[in-house]
């Protein structure tokens, strides 16, 4: 037990500490923006305003270039879903006390969960709207169409969940009155509509490609494990663990939806379910032909897919329940160990510190790597930072439209100002060489 505090101890001083990254170090300069430029440029981007609106109000109050800081919104955030995932399983699902609080630790425990609760990004903000939405769709009042809007501006995947609980609602009433049970999901699409329309036409753009590739149908058998841990390959550290992961969690996933057939006709988990594993499954198909399979957009399909489970968990005995419960618990903390070992952001905070020590107040530094410069311009003064790269070898999604025409000068040569060209955290060239 003392190892498994010790375990999520290090993990959260880790999450908290560690050098900002290229999305992280864009929220950040994104803030230093007025409302109005924040508004303009997120029209030009690929995420809805209103993460950074509520970022530019709190910097405003504290210390906005504080990287543990910009990291604590999402941790309120996790802190609130983990608040609202309790009142689900106990009121929703009545389940016992004990049972509630194993779930919510076994949520605060999700690696994609606990990872991206401590990352200055939406994606917490996103699950705690996911979630509210489906705690407030048992009353289907303002209250449930407004934090649909607010969920609608946060990320734009969001529109997903939109849809299914629209669509749900639909159904549950066969189709009939189409008109007035709509008229809550009306409000919040109408207002939200014309940034839906910049994120469709900012991905129409011809210079729009992304970074994710396509789908490989071998991968299939994976998903479930995939949205379940969050896991990306890039880390490539897990990988040999994700099919035997997925198996048991698709295990787990037959009998729950079993019990739940042979013990109840309740709607609510089997619309968790396609939410989630249904979703996910969607994407994959769609992401054969078009990239859009990217495990953390998809943060709300593990979301609620432990919701569903925790749906089913009243249809076994305590001690079958408790039992689920614990194999999830171990696959979260069998993660994070790895997790703990291998996933660790490049440590950019101390070499560069140490390297704007070292050079010349006159030294401008240079990236010859687009995907660095909101990172370069967090840690050295971001008046002397340069881009070394043609415009049009930028891609968009590096989120080029924070980026001023100016920063971007092209390939260096013996005219260009002298200074550093930073290549690595732990590798610089001096520009012009001695």
């Amino acid at each position: 037990m003392t190892n498994i505090f010790s375990l999520y101890f290090q993990l959260i001083e880790r999450f908290l500490t560690q050098s900002m990254w290229r999305d992280e170090a864009f929220t950040a300069l994104m803030i230093k923006k007025s409302y109005g430029e924040i508004f303009h440029t997120t029209a030009n981007d690929f995420n809805p305003p209103l993460y950074y609106f509520l970022m530019k109000t709190l910097s405003l109050l504290f210390i906005y270039a504080d990287p543990i800081f910009l990291r604590m919104v999402s941790v309120f955030f996790l802190v609130f879903s983990a608040i609202l995932i309790y009142l689900i399983c106990k009121k929703v699902f009545t389940l016992s006390n004990y049972l509630s609080i194993f779930g919510v630790f076994v949520f605060l425990t999700s690696p994609v969960l606990l990872y991206y609760g401590f990352e200055a990004r939406m994606y917490m903000m996103f699950v705690f709207f996911s979630i509210l939405s489906f705690y407030l769709s048992f009353r289907k009042n303002f209250l449930f169409s407004f934090i649909l809007f607010l969920g609608l501006n946060t990320h734009y995947y969001f529109i997903v969940v939109f849809f299914s609980f629209w669509l749900f609602e639909l159904y549950q009433n066969k189709f009939e009155n189409l008109l007035a049970k709509s008229k809550l999901f009306f409000i919040p699409l109408f207002f939200s509509f014309p940034w839906l329309l910049f994120a469709l036409r900012n991905c129409l753009t011809p210079s729009c490609y992304f970074w994710i590739s396509t789908s490989n149908i071998s991968d299939f058998p994976q998903i479930l494990g995939v949205i379940y841990l969050g896991y990306e390959e890039v880390w490539n550290y897990f990988q040999s663990q994700i099919l035997p992961i997925s198996l048991l969690i698709s295990l787990i996933t037959l009998i729950s939806f079993i019990a739940w057939k042979k013990n109840s006709k309740d709607q609510n988990s089997i619309f968790l379910f396609i939410l989630s594993y249904g979703c996910a499954v969607v994407f994959f198909i769609v992401s054969l032909y078009k990239p859009l399979f990217v495990p953390r957009y998809l943060i709300f399909t593990s979301t609620f897919f432990l919701i569903y489970i925790f749906s089913t968990l009243k249809y076994f005995s305590k001690v079958q329940a408790f039992f689920i419960l614990i194999i999830f618990f171990s696959i979260n903390t069998s993660f994070n160990h790895e997790s703990l070992k291998y996933k660790k952001k490049d440590d950019w905070q101390s070499s560069l510190k140490n390297l704007e020590k070292s050079a010349s107040k006159n030294d401008n530094f240079y990236t010859l790597d687009a995907t660095e410069y909101f990172t370069l311009c967090f840690y050295l003064p971001c008046d002397r930072v340069y881009i070394a790269e043609d415009m049009k070898n930028i891609p968009y999604y590096v989120g080029i439209a924070l980026i001023p025409k100016e920063k971007i000068i092209g390939k260096l040569d013996s005219r260009s100002p002298p200074g550093i060209i930073i290549k690595s955290p732990h590798s610089y060239q001096v520009h012009p060489k001695k």
